[in-house]
């Protein structure tokens, strides 16, 4: 440690407290506190409950920053599998940050989000993404499959798992039933995507919502309109659509008798309810406008 540069090569470890940095060849310069490591580079601290690792890094000891490039990324040791990469990734110790440039991802569960760049925080348990962000779902064994759109995202994490993504752009964004059955299209100003056990469990639409739902064998087809919007699934399946302030349903239906019902309904605010992926039933309040024949 007194000497002004120590180059080092093999199974090399450098370890400064609970800090541990393992590397295959490591040059530490003392007077500039800086390192430079190649070669199966893991970097582990109490900053983050996870090993950050990449073909090669540059550190400064005195700042507490580094620069992890080729093939960076953090692996949570938790059970959460928390996995975050990117073309290159600065992490500062000090604010407990890791920032990430080009290609962006992160994995949580069955959740995936792709990003030109973004910013992990630790001590918030936060992700910003930022630059044509993508959200969507990777499970194999789900019943719907969701993909998200929006310029910018914030990842709300709770111990390393996905539990809501805020869409601060344009939300665009479709949910489609893994048996092809129905898929519903979804717009707005910005919107908001609730988890629930590694499930979806609501999408919150704020400004200049607007969703386009089909369910394609009983050749259903139904746009709802407002100024906001929630819209709940249970096990990924849509139950119900809750409607704010300008509430427009128009829908067309195949009836039993094979007659086809041609809706147009406006009110303040509207409920509307599925069952087995079918419009069954719409509550409008306090005042209704229009015509509504049910599929029965």
């Amino acid at each position: 440690r007194d000497a002004e540069r120590i180059d080092a090569w093999g199974a090399v470890l450098f370890a400064e407290g609970v800090r541990r940095l393992a590397a295959s060849t490591m040059v530490y310069d003392h007077r500039a506190e800086q390192l430079v490591a190649g070669g199966g580079v893991s970097v582990a601290g109490s900053e983050w409950q996870g090993i950050l690792r990449s073909d090669s890094l540059y550190f400064n000891l005195h700042k507490e920053r580094g620069v992890l490039l080729g093939h960076p990324h953090l692996r949570s040791i938790e059970e959460n599998d928390l996995h975050l990469s990117a073309d290159s990734m600065h992490f500062d110790m000090n604010t407990r940050t890791i920032e990430g440039v080009g290609q962006y991802k992160l994995t949580s569960g069955s959740i995936r989000i792709d990003a030109q760049r973004g910013r992990y925080a630790v001590a918030d348990d936060e992700v910003v993404f930022v630059g044509s962000v993508f959200l969507r779902e990777i499970a194999a064994d789900t019943l719907a499959k969701y993909q998200i759109e929006s310029d910018t995202m914030t990842v709300q994490l709770a111990d390393g798992v996905a539990t809501e993504v805020y869409a601060g752009g344009a939300f665009r964004g479709r949910v489609a039933m893994s048996t092809g059955d129905a898929t519903s299209w979804l717009s707005g100003s910005r919107g908001t995507v609730a988890f629930e056990d590694d499930q979806l469990r609501a999408v919150t639409l704020e400004r200049d919502a607007d969703v386009t739902y089909r369910h394609i064998p009983k050749d259903q087809v139904s746009r709802f309109r407002g100024d906001e919007m929630v819209l709940h699934f249970n096990t990924g399946v849509l139950q119900q659509v809750r409607v704010e302030g300008s509430a427009v349903l128009e829908s067309r239906l195949v009836q039993d008798s094979g007659d086809i019902a041609i809706n147009s309904v406006k009110g303040e605010e509207m409920d509307i309810y599925f069952a087995n992926g079918l419009l069954i039933r719409v509550e409008v309040g306090p005042q209704a406008e229009g015509t509504y024949l049910s599929q029965e």
